[in-house]
């Protein structure tokens, strides 16, 4: 199950090294090896990660200290360098605002991190001594529970994924109600990284009373529209991260919801659905 967890972690490298045409991945960090049971055993021959060591080491010193921020030379990224800005958990609407709000070091383009770059931050050299591990990197007030990422469940739009930087045992990443801080809620910002990236999209469906030619809008980060085809599906392409507005239209009829938010942090966003009936109903 660790090696599981820290192996998604190499997707976000993926597609930021492919135009290069040779992708040199980073090393995960992962030195220790597990049986089905999650009973460490010797490493060799085992085939696992811990075992082959495989491709290239982080850059020493991996982050750089500027003020209240922390600069990750690894995969660009630049994070709070309190990692409990907030003094205490909130949901996941609550952390989405937060980091909009935020400013910090200058900037004010925080937002809360993927699922991908929060595991990013999971230390799987040491996992006793964790607490110690990120104060020697220079983060303070790293808390032992979940923290939000911005990534939404593709079955659950109502459900966002959190992962465990530390504690007794690291259980990876969960996914939550976006409207509870039960497991933690912790918020993390962090900035950079995605300004540009495009390429992502959103795809779904109309149901109820459905019909051809329903006009779709999309406004916020970017603004146009699309109508649905003959399946009633409707698909946004080329879109970047960012928080958008979905509002459905046609003459006659009315939408449950009305509109819908969704943020874009994946390459493909799915569950953003519409019920649709007559006026009359």
């Amino acid at each position: 199950m660790k090696n599981i967890c820290i192996l998604s972690i190499l997707f976000l490298f993926l597609t930021a090294t492919a135009f290069a045409g040779t992708v040199n991945l980073p090393r995960t960090g992962q030195t220790k090896c597990y049986n089905e049971a999650g009973t460490e055993i010797p490493c060799a021959g085992t085939g696992q990660d811990g075992a082959i060591q495989a491709d290239v080491a982080p850059p020493s010193p991996r982050f750089q200290v500027n003020g209240d921020c922390v600069t990750d030379t690894l995969t660009g990224l630049m994070w709070a360098r309190n990692a409990n800005l907030p003094n205490g958990t909130m949901t996941w609407y609550q952390a989405i605002d937060y980091c909009k709000d935020l400013s910090l070091c200058g900037y004010t383009d925080w937002r809360l991190p993927t699922v991908n770059e929060l595991e990013s931050l999971v230390n799987s050299t040491d996992e006793t001594n964790r607490p110690k591990w990120y104060a020697a990197q220079g983060f303070t007030s790293v808390q032992a529970y979940y923290y939000w990422s911005s990534t939404t469940n593709a079955y659950a739009p109502n459900i966002a994924f959190v992962v465990l930087m530390w504690g007794q045992f690291f259980m990876g990443k969960l996914s939550v109600d976006k409207s509870s801080s039960r497991y933690g809620g912790g918020v993390w910002p962090v900035r950079a990284g995605q300004t540009g990236q495009s390429g992502h999209s959103i795809s779904s469906r109309v149901r109820g009373e459905a019909r051809e030619g329903v006009t779709i809008t999309l406004t916020e980060a970017a603004s146009t529209s699309t109508t649905t085809d003959a399946n009633v599906d409707y698909r946004f392409s080329n879109l970047s991260y960012g928080i958008y507005t979905v509002i459905p239209s046609i003459a006659g009829y009315k939408f449950f919801p009305t509109t819908k938010k969704v943020t874009i942090s994946d390459a493909l966003e799915t569950g953003i659905n519409f019920i649709v009936y007559k006026n009359s109903h």
